[in-house]
């Protein structure tokens, strides 16, 4: 992977910069989620209505993570998405 290298939009690029870039990202998305979360867990005390479709929404982005993961990535990777849905979806439950 570090050995083919071409032009990308005007830089010199191989894939395993491509695979780490992609890599990382993931990586920062995946704590902000967890930050992010957490913050709305304290919300959640006060208001429950109000973060209800905010968890609906990561729930969503989560499926579609386990969905890319598992067909492009690997099923393992896939897990990771599954673990996270089953609080989710218990906490949209829970949310009423």
């Amino acid at each position: 992977m570090a050995d083919v290298h071409f032009q990308a939009m005007g830089v010199r690029r191989s894939y395993l910069d491509f695979y780490l870039g992609f890599g990382w990202s993931i990586s920062v998305a995946m704590v902000l989620q967890t930050v992010l979360l957490w913050q709305l867990a304290s919300l959640a005390r006060a208001d429950v209505a109000s973060i209800r479709p905010m968890i609906a929404a990561f729930l969503i982005a989560n499926i579609a993570s386990a969905a890319i993961a598992w067909r492009f990535i690997f099923p393992f990777a896939a897990l990771f998405s599954v673990v996270l849905l089953v609080p989710l979806a218990w906490a949209y439950l829970a949310a009423r």
